[in-house]
């Protein structure tokens, strides 16, 4: 109801000149006075949550998501701990890199792998095991690691022969070629060859592709947005966990979404596919990881960005910034977005239309960007650049 009356207000102000002064006025006005309150409360780490729980509410909505991500990932736990079983797997493996190499390790969340891999066992059809890459990915990680050395006391003998005898109950066909360059999805030795891509050839990749705005109508193929997915979803990731997914809209649902944005007013109507980035918060268990599923997302947008220039395809990224009512108007019109999922972005896809034209952007020099720091015993200081 509350964003039904801003949405009419707010066009009443645009027809109205008067009304647009007197809005300005009252937003100057507004923004002096917040700014004398924030000079006074910004010192205090106390008085600055009593300003954000009553004054400037506008993380509101994200502890919401975080709280209802933080409830689902719970609810998971006895039915279906993928996210969970993603994590101590993912620290398995690094356990089973570490040079010198620990053993016995894991102790402590070991029997709560096993656990998660048997209750997803249950709870996934028995005859798609093969084609369940993090089923696959628990057990090769797991044969490694109990190739490791034998049991160090009775607990650990105990879950030895507990996973001995689900790896008998529940067969899963070796993993080897499954993945690109890589023999299986156990810890593996990487290739010491050069690699492919120059850094020259990345960096004009790079200079090469600028935001683009202006777009043939041409509709991608979705075959083709799965390519430039699939590299972008190869990025590094927090204990791998993958915590976002992409929306693809195309033609008209394209530009209709694409218009919810702020400051899209002059080429929404261009957009001929669209990539709506989502960040879920269900991934995680504790309010500490809420910014992770931004990180991950924003890593996997910038390679699936390479690629598609590397198609041929141009790309624009769409801030997203947390409006309320353009937040409710987002999630009406797709009904598929989660409670515990946030907007990220929105990246516009298309044919480069013939003519057009790029801002110039220039971007900040790497002198300006990296600072070298020593650590001493009593402070951190900068090192002077020669």
């Amino acid at each position: 109801m509350i964003t039904r009356v801003s949405g009419e207000l707010r066009r009443r102000i645009k027809e109205s000149p008067r009304l647009r002064r007197q809005a300005l006025r009252v937003l100057s006005r507004r923004d002096v006075v917040d700014a004398r309150l924030l000079n006074r409360v910004a010192g205090s780490r106390l008085l600055t949550r009593a300003y954000y729980a009553t004054v400037r509410t506008s993380f509101a909505d994200e502890q919401h998501r975080v709280a209802r991500g933080r409830r689902r990932y719970m609810e998971r736990i006895g039915s279906d701990p993928r996210p969970r079983l993603r994590r101590n797997v993912h620290r398995l493996e690094k356990g089973l890199v570490m040079r010198p190499r620990r053993w016995p390790f894991a102790l402590g969340y070991l029997k709560e792998v096993i656990d998660d891999l048997e209750c997803v066992l249950r709870a996934g059809p028995g005859d798609s095991l093969d084609d369940d890459i993090e089923v696959r990915w628990a057990f090769e990680v797991l044969d490694e690691y109990w190739r490791c050395g034998e049991p160090a006391n009775d607990e650990h003998r105990r879950l030895c022969e507990r996973y001995s005898s689900l790896r008998t109950r529940w067969a899963v066909a070796p993993c080897a070629g499954a993945a690109p360059n890589i023999p299986s999805f156990r810890p593996f030795a990487p290739s010491d060859s050069p690699p492919p891509v120059s850094y020259d050839q990345l960096l004009q990749l790079q200079l090469r592709r600028r935001s683009v705005r202006h777009f043939a109508p041409d509709l991608v193929d979705p075959e083709v947005i799965e390519r430039a997915v699939t590299l972008g979803s190869l990025a590094p990731s927090a204990c791998n966990r993958v915590a976002y997914r992409f929306l693809l809209l195309r033609g008209p649902d394209a530009a209709r979404v694409a218009a919810l944005a702020g400051g899209t007013g002059g080429y929404a109507q261009n957009i001929p596919n669209l990539l709506v980035v989502l960040g879920d918060h269900s991934a995680y268990a504790n309010e500490r990881d809420r910014h992770n599923p931004y990180i991950d997302a924003s890593l996997a947008v910038m390679g699936l960005l390479q690629a598609l220039e590397s198609l041929g395809l141009a790309s624009c990224c769409i801030n997203w910034p947390e409006v309320p009512h353009r937040e409710f108007a987002i999630r009406r019109t797709l009904r598929c977005i989660q409670p515990f999922e946030s907007v990220i972005m929105l990246v516009a896809v298309g044919v480069p239309a013939p003519g057009r034209m790029v801002p110039g952007s220039p971007k900040k020099p790497a002198e300006h960007l990296l600072q070298e720091v020593v650590l001493s015993s009593e402070e951190s200081r900068e090192v002077p650049r020669r």
